[in-house]
C-alpha cells in the first residue's frame, strides 16, 4: 500500500488544507543533494549524481536524516572496529544525525534541533531549514551557509515522498467446530486507499459489550490456554456445547474486532489530501488493529487540545445514550429507566437527561455506584443488590412516570422487576379492575448481556408491555 503521507499535524490549519506541518511527516527518499558555494564557484555534488538518502519526520516531533554515496565498497573484515584506513575513509562518504524539529508555518522553516550526530559538531546545534513543499516534493535549504570540502556552501536537497508497504497487525476471534474459541494476532497487507477513503493508525479503540460479545462469545474463560511461539501465539478457549449452536453463522471465520477507536490519518484517497495529519475518531469495525482503512465519512476530527485516547469513545455510547431519548419520544413515553447506569455510557445518559428534563432512573449494582451518579445531579438512583431494591425500585419508576426502560443486564430478573415496577405505577393511576392489567404499554429493550443467564419474566404486569433487543 502506498503511503501518501502520516502521523500528527504539528501546525493549526485553519483553512483544512495541507500545512507545512503535517505535509512533512513521513518518509522522505532523497531525488538530489548539491552544494552551491558562497563564493560563486560551480556547484557540485559531493556524494555523487546518485547519492542516496531518507528523511523522517514523525508525529511525535521527532526527526531523522541520513545520506550517503551510493556505492561504497564493504569491510573486508565484517567487523566495524577492525578496518584498514582505507576503508575507514568511507566514512567520510556517510553523514546523518537525528534529533526533534519545530515548523514555522509564517517563516516556511523547519528547525533540526540535533541531539545525535555522525558529525560531533553538529551535536546541540539548531539547524534551520527553508521549505518549499508539494504532497509529493520536498525541498530543504539552510538559512546559514554550512561548512563542506573546505568552503562555505549553501546546500539544495531535494525529496520524494517515499512510498512504503504498509501491513497491519488485529486481533481475531475464530469459533470453531471443534467447540473452541481462538484469539490470534494476524498480520494482513493494506489496499491503497480510493478517492474517498483514508487510512487511520490506531491509537487506542475501547472494547464496549457488543466488542467483548464478538471477541469472547460465551467462551469458558477459565478453561483458557495458550499454544504457539512468538507472532503464531493463539488464546484457546473452550465453548460449551449447549452454547455452540447460536454461533453457527460465525464458525469457521475469522472476525475483527473493535466497533470504534481514534488514531492519526496516515494515507488518504486523492479527495481527502487535507486529512493527512489529523487525529480522529474512527468507527467500522476491526478497529482492534495497527492501521485500518475506512470512508473519510466514517471520521470525527477531533479538535485541538484533545488527547487522541479521549476521542476513541466520542461515537457509539454518545449516539446510543441519544438514540434512548429520541427513541423515548418517538414511542410517546416521558421517562426512563437504565441499568447498569455508571457506565461510560450511562453517565452521559445521565447528563443529557439531566439537560433535556427527562426523569430518568439509573439502576446500579454497587452503593458506590449510586453515590457516584449523586454527586452528578441524578434524581433517581437505586442499588440491585440491596435487599430494599424492590421497594426503591417502585418507588422511583412511579415518581418518574417511567415505562420504558433500557437494560444492559440482559439475564435474570431485572428486566421483570422492571416491568412490575411499571405496571405497579399504571394501575396506581386506573380505578377500574381490568383482568389483563393496564392499558398503558410497557417496554423493556435488551441492548446488552453482562448477565448471561436466560432472562426471567414472572408475566406479573399484565398483557400490555413488550420486551425486545436493540
Amino acid at each position: 500500500m502506498a503511503v501518501n503521507g502520516c502521523a500528527e499535524s504539528l501546525a493549526d490549519d485553519s483553512e483544512g488544507g495541507m500545512t507545512l506541518g503535517s505535509g512533512l511527516l513521513g518518509a522522505w527518499s532523497l531525488e538530489s543533494y548539491m552544494e552551491n558555494p558562497v563564493d560563486g564557484s560551480p556547484p557540485g555534488h559531493p556524494f555523487g549524481d546518485d547519492a542516496r538518502g531518507r528523511l523522517i519526520y514523525d508525529h511525535g516531533g521527532w526527526m531523522s536524516v541520513r545520506l550517503m554515496v551510493a556505492s561504497r565498497p564493504p569491510f573486508a573484515s565484517g567487523d566495524w572496529f577492525h578496518a584498514a584506513s582505507e576503508e575507514l575513509s568511507a566514512a567520510a562518504a556517510f553523514i546523518g544525525y537525528s534529533g526533534t524539529f519545530v515548523v514555522d508555518e509564517s517563516a516556511e522553516t523547519v528547525s533540526h534541533v540535533i541531539d545525535m550526530s555522525f558529525f560531533p559538531n553538529w551535536i546541540g546545534q539548531t539547524q534551520i531549514r527553508r521549505i518549499s513543499l508539494t504532497p509529493n516534493r520536498l525541498e530543504l535549504t539552510p538559512v546559514e551557509p554550512i561548512r563542506s570540502g573546505g568552503r562555505d556552501v549553501i546546500p539544495t536537497l531535494r525529496w520524494m515522498r517515499h512510498e512504503q508497504v504498509l501491513s497491519t497487525v488485529g486481533i481475531r476471534s475464530e469459533v470453531r467446530r471443534d467447540g473452541t474459541l481462538h484469539l490470534s494476532l494476524q498480520s494482513t497487507a493494506l489496499n491503497d486507499p480510493g478517492p474517498d477513503e483514508v487510512v487511520v493508525e490506531m491509537v487506542a479503540a475501547p472494547l464496549h459489550p457488543a466488542d467483548i460479545s464478538m471477541l469472547l462469545g460465551p467462551a469458558d474463560l477459565a478453561s483458557g490456554a495458550i499454544t504457539g511461539k512468538g507472532e503464531d501465539r493463539t488464546a484457546v478457549f473452550k465453548i460449551p456445547p449447549e452454547r455452540m449452536r447460536p454461533l453457527a453463522t460465525r464458525t469457521g471465520k475469522s472476525l475483527p474486532v473493535g466497533n470504534e477507536g481514534a488514531g492519526m490519518v496516515v494515507a488518504a484517497g486523492e479527495r481527502h489530501g487535507d486529512l493527512i495529519g489529523k487525529p480522529v475518531a474512527v468507527m467500522g469495525g476491526g478497529m482492534v488493529t495497527r492501521y485500518r482503512v475506512v470512508p473519510a465519512r466514517n471520521l470525527l476530527l477531533i479538535p485541538d487540545g484533545v488527547p487522541i485516547g479521549s476521542g476513541a469513545a466520542v461515537l457509539i455510547n454518545p449516539l446510543t445514550a441519544l438514540a434512548m431519548t429520541e427513541t423515548m419520544r418517538e414511542r410517546g413515553h416521558s421517562a426512563l429507566v437504565h441499568t447498569a447506569a455508571a457506565s461510560s455510557l450511562g453517565q452521559m445518559l445521565n447528563r443529557i437527561c439531566l439537560q433535556d428534563g427527562i426523569p430518568l432512573v439509573n439502576v446500579v449494582r454497587r452503593p458506590a455506584q449510586v453515590s457516584l451518579l449523586e454527586n452528578q445531579g441524578a434524581k433517581y438512583v437505586c442499588d440491585s443488590s440491596s435487599s430494599s431494591f424492590a421497594d426503591e425500585l417502585n418507588a422511583q419508576v412511579a415518581a418518574a412516570g417511567a415505562t420504558l426502560a433500557f437494560d444492559a443486564v440482559g439475564g435474570g430478573k431485572l428486566a421483570g422487576q422492571i416491568l412490575s415496577a411499571m405496571e405497579a405505577h399504571c394501575l396506581a393511576q386506573t380505578f377500574e379492575y381490568d383482568r389483563y392489567g393496564s392499558k398503558v404499554h410497557k417496554q423493556v429493550y435488551l441492548y446488552g448481556g453482562l448477565d448471561t443467564r436466560p432472562s426471567d419474566l414472572d408475566r406479573s404486569y399484565g398483557m400490555s408491555w413488550s420486551v425486545g433487543g436493540c
